[in-house]
């Protein structure tokens, strides 16, 4: 490229990015771009729309309960119905749709901060956690799974801060953790190489 546009958060105006400590970017079908920023929210960008409507924020209101709850986003992930999911630091795994601009908390217990999002094959959410291993949501029933055995914070286990997930094109997750190894897990044997 041969020129480059800037956007930073400005106090006090709406019609920019929401903070400047970005962690994650996502774009969506529709072509929308999706800012986590671990600052300020999370940020809607339609590069298409007119200037001052292009940055929507999403900021925490203490005054307002249907704000997002919390402005530390680390993580973004979308599942297969347009759905986002947010990980973040205080409040787990937030989720957020975009059609009604409503979020919700799915996991309200457990280990506060969450890394890293990834979908499995069968639309499972993998949340790196940082402290208690892995967390899965199922993104339909809302339940969750999690290893007992990372109930307790001093036990010397595998992966116990879990920094970053992808998903292989065979459906796989691997995660990376703390401990500088690098797993996999196989589906079609049910555990990790």
């Amino acid at each position: 490229g041969n020129n480059f546009l800037i956007f930073r958060y400005k106090p006090g105006f709406a019609a920019s990015v929401s903070g400047n400590i970005i962690t994650d970017l996502l774009e969506d079908e529709q072509g929308i771009i999706w800012i986590a920023t671990a600052d300020g929210g999370l940020t809607r960008y339609d590069h298409r729309a007119a200037a001052s409507r292009q940055f929507r924020q999403y900021k925490n209101l203490p005054d307002d309960p249907s704000s997002i709850p919390v402005n530390i986003i680390n993580a973004l992930q979308q599942d297969r119905n347009g759905i986002l999911w947010l990980a973040t630091s205080g409040r787990r795994v937030i989720r957020f749709n975009k059609q009604t601009e409503k979020f919700d908390e799915p996991v309200t217990t457990g280990i506060s901060t969450a890394l890293a999002l990834s979908l499995d094959a069968e639309e499972k959410l993998w949340v790196g956690r940082q402290g208690g291993g892995l967390l899965k949501v199922h993104t339909r029933s809302l339940e969750t799974e999690s290893d007992e055995r990372y109930q307790n914070l001093y036990a010397k286990l595998p992966h116990v801060v879990v920094t970053s997930l992808f998903t292989d094109s065979e459906k796989n997750p691997w995660f990376g953790s703390w401990d500088k190894i690098l797993y996999k897990y196989d589906h079609a044997i049910k555990q990790e190489t």
